[in-house]
């Protein structure tokens, strides 16, 4: 006895034969590529507004890659005045007691160093009264201390 055949197809399958659905292997890396996509913009879009906030609050610009608006160091608030030419030497010199040294006391969230005159603890730990960050040519932003004593 003969198999029943399906007229309308070449290949002559069987009647009531279904064909073998395509593998689904190949469909199951969408999810997770997609949820990891997700999740990485998601990171690219909170990560810098995050580091934006915490720069408000620490320096008082949302513009972190920016010099701050000020720097609070030594339990002082530091504010930006603009630019001078010198050198650390220069600023040291005429900006310290006696035993002083020229020290980094902060950086910004994009690592740029703030410096300041630190004067030794035995000196009665006195702060100093001018912060500076590297500018350009020379050149450095100065941060006077804002307030009195």
């Amino acid at each position: 006895m003969t198999k029943p055949v399906n007229v309308n197809d070449p290949a002559g399958a069987e009647i009531g034969h279904v064909p073998d659905k395509p593998s689904t292997s190949h469909h199951g890396w969408r999810r997770p590529l997609i949820g990891f996509l997700i999740v990485l913009a998601s990171l690219s879009l909170v990560a810098p507004a995050g580091v934006a906030i915490a720069s408000k609050l620490k320096f008082g610009t949302v513009s972190f890659w920016a010099a701050p608006n000020w720097v609070d160091y030594c339990g002082r608030r530091y504010l930006r005045e603009g630019t001078q030419s010198g050198s650390p030497a220069l600023f040291q010199s005429t900006n310290s007691d006696p035993g002083a040294k020229w020290e980094q006391v902060d950086s910004t969230f994009t690592g740029r160093p703030i410096y300041g005159v630190v004067s030794p603890v035995g000196a009665g730990g006195v702060c100093t009264v001018i912060l500076f960050m590297p500018a350009s040519n020379g050149r450095w932003t100065a941060y006077p201390l804002s307030g009195g004593p």
